[in-house]
């Protein structure tokens, strides 16, 4: 073999010795570009099983031992249990005398000293009121229609009165109908509670019956709560899963002032937003940041800051340069509250709050800008939707009305939440149209200082006798 030729082979066995090399370097880039994605998989996966109240939506109630562990705890206070020395005084009112049902006057027979007899009247006797229930029993009324025959032999049978329609009267309907929704009770329950205290043999499936019919009356009431809604200049909104006839849903439940709104809807969706709020809503709505609102323009929007508090520190626990980005977010929100609650205190003039907000505005924008480029850890994608919804975060500031946080809609969809565990939710569409009907007749009657029953009970009688259903919102009539 020649010189040359063994340094042709030679080149021949050292481009193939590179080429097995590019190879391997590629197939170690393809591993480490595998390792990365599965890293990033996991870390999602261990932020996810370390999701709590603090870090998340999760309500505190689903914390698991750890997380209830790590609470902070307040300091056991040296205080005694009960009222402090000199706190006011809390006294049960007397009722007025024309709302006393019976008055017993009590008079001395004798001189507590001296024994001799004494008469007269006190102008100003003490009083005490003892309140109780009287027997409770059922008023059972029976109406007999006589069949009378005329001398043409025609019989005529006596025809049936408004008041004998259906087996059960309007209070009784409407006490089914608020402890079923009012009072979160199950139907079985339900029928023993009425035999218990009312003597009232009720079957299972007439408590189904009734609050059907309670849910048919109670149809416009629901209606008008919408139209309040729509004609609002801010709500609160917020939703929850629901389940009916074993399938997944949400309820959706929209708040405000003078009114709670309740609607149980197949999707999650800004389809739904749109549906409630209707085409021509022009005020703002306080919201967190789920996809379904961004149907709504920023300028329009409230964004949570309580949410927002439990997103950064999501952010903390991942550790590294998401930590130092939650550490800065959370920073920034305890500013917030600080110049909110010194404004709320008085201890500011609304001029210096608004130039306080302004600048905290500023400097936000700006550290989300510069993180926006972040790789990892999902900073980036957090950042670019914060700087989306930027006006949204502040929105608070221009106006005096609105609320930083959610609060108002979440206590409201507490009541429903609750009521789901113990229902497991409605078992068809008949059933959830009932759920968000008497809740939102329930809780705006509660919102606005009125009894419950005595609307439902309103509400039925006139839908029995024919005339029209009473206004829920007369204020807004």
């Amino acid at each position: 073999m020649s010189e040359l030729e063994a340094k042709d082979r030679r080149i021949a066995e050292l481009e193939a010795r590179v080429a097995e090399l590019e190879a391997q370097l590629a197939r170690v880039a393809e591993l480490e570009v595998r390792l990365a994605e599965m890293s990033e998989k996991v870390r999602e996966q261990t932020a996810q099983l370390g999701r709590n109240s603090t870090n998340s939506s999760l309500p505190p109630s689903r914390d698991g031992a750890d997380a209830r562990a790590k609470r902070a705890r307040k300091e056991k206070s040296k205080r005694r249990r009960g009222g402090q020395k000199g706190h006011k005084r809390s006294m049960r009112k007397l009722l007025s005398a024309e709302e006393v049902d019976e008055v017993h006057d009590i008079k001395p027979a004798a001189c507590g000293k001296c024994n001799r007899p004494l008469c007269g009247e006190d102008p100003e006797p003490r009083r005490r009121q003892v309140t109780e229930l009287p027997e409770l029993v059922a008023l059972v009324k029976e109406f007999r229609l006589h069949t009378l025959e005329c001398e043409c032999g025609h019989r005529t049978c006596a025809a049936v009165p408004t008041e004998a329609q259906g087996c059960f009267g309007p209070r009784l309907n409407a006490l089914i109908a608020l402890l079923s929704g009012g009072y979160r009770m199950s139907k079985r329950n339900i029928q023993e509670l009425l035999g218990d205290i009312l003597g009232v043999d009720v079957a299972l499936g007439t408590v189904s019956k009734l609050e059907a019919r309670a849910s048919e009356v109670l149809a416009a009431p629901h209606e008008e709560i919408l139209a309040h809604v729509r004609g609002s200049s801010y709500v609160n909104m917020d939703e929850t899963s629901w389940t009916e006839d074993h399938t997944k849903t949400w309820l959706w439940v929209t708040s405000t002032p003078d009114a709670v709104y309740y609607r149980i809807e197949t999707e999650r969706s800004s389809a739904v937003v749109t549906e409630i709020l209707g085409p021509d809503f022009t005020g703002i709505v306080g919201n967190d940041r789920a996809r379904a609102y961004l149907v709504l323009d920023p300028e329009q929007r409230q964004v949570c800051w309580f949410h927002l508090g439990r997103n950064f520190q999501s952010k903390i626990e991942l550790g590294g340069d998401a930590a130092r980005f939650g550490e800065q977010m959370r920073a920034f929100e305890r500013r917030m509250w600080r110049a909110q609650h010194t404004y709320t205190a008085g201890e500011i003039t609304r001029e210096s709050y608004e130039r306080r907000m302004q600048m905290l505005r500023g400097e936000v924008q700006r550290a989300l800008e510069q993180w926006q480029h972040h790789d990892g850890d999902g900073i980036a994608g957090m950042c670019e939707n914060l700087l989306a919804l930027e006006p949204a975060i502040w929105t608070f500031v221009t106006h005096p009305n609105v609320e930083p946080t959610n609060n108002r809609a979440e206590r409201d969809i507490r009541h429903p939440v609750v009521w789901r565990r113990s229902s497991f939710g409605t078992d068809s569409p008949t059933g959830s149209r009932f759920v968000e009907r008497v809740l939102s007749v329930v809780q705006t009657c509660k919102r606005q200082g009125r009894r419950a029953f005595e609307f439902l009970t309103a509400a039925l009688t006139a839908s029995r006798d024919g005339l029209s259903i009473p206004r829920l919102l007369p204020s807004f009539a």
